[in-house]
């Protein structure tokens, strides 16, 4: 290399080294690290913002399906509490027939151990059995309905024949079903 050259190069590096260059170069370095480093940010932000968008969504998710898991069981709780109910109502309507034909004026001609008033005490205890089945021995309400009901198929079984006794828990058992039924229909209203 000749001289001239390596003065040139000299100068070259030396005009580079120069303190307006160097403010040059760094504004070039900062624009270049801004260039690359603003993505970067921007990525990590935005998974950020993305997994808290997820869990939220995740939450309410969940709280969606556990109102709709609410709605469904107290839908299905009062659907088969209705069900009971009517199931209920048809049996007593059942045994307060029965037990009327029972009580008919002209039942008492008929001898208590004739075929025909065997079957109808026989009928009376097996609607007395469904009742009994379907209730809940837990409240009273419904303990009280079970001996009345237990009373009134004696009382129809009994010799000489009783029909005042009867008619009075005949009575009392429509009293107290009224009672039942109703408090179980304000349940089904209020949908517990």
């Amino acid at each position: 290399m000749d001289p001239a050259e390596i003065q040139l190069i000299k100068d070259t590096v030396v005009a580079a080294m120069a303190p307006t260059n160097i403010t040059s170069l760094a504004a070039v370095l900062t624009a270049l690290a801004a260039v690359i480093v603003s993505p970067i940010v921007s990525i990590l932000v935005a998974r950020r913002q993305i997994r808290a968008s997820a869990r939220v969504a995740n939450n309410q998710v969940q709280a969606s399906i556990q109102v709709a898991t609410s709605q469904i069981r107290a839908q299905t709780v009062s659907a088969n509490r209705q069900a009971w109910i009517n199931t209920l109502r048809e049996n007593l309507a059942e045994f307060l027939s029965q037990t009327a034909a029972i009580n008919l004026p002209g039942m008492s001609s008929i001898d208590v151990d004739s075929e025909r008033f065997r079957q109808m005490v026989e009928q009376l205890t097996l609607i007395e059995g469904r009742i009994k089945l379907s209730v809940n021995p837990n409240e009273e309400d419904h303990v009280l309905l079970v001996e009345l009901l237990d009373r009134a198929v004696r009382v129809a079984d009994t010799r000489p024949r009783q029909p005042t006794t009867l008619a009075n828990l005949t009575e009392e058992i429509v009293r107290l079903s009224q009672t039942v039924l109703k408090r179980e229909w304000e349940r089904v209203k209020s949908g517990e």
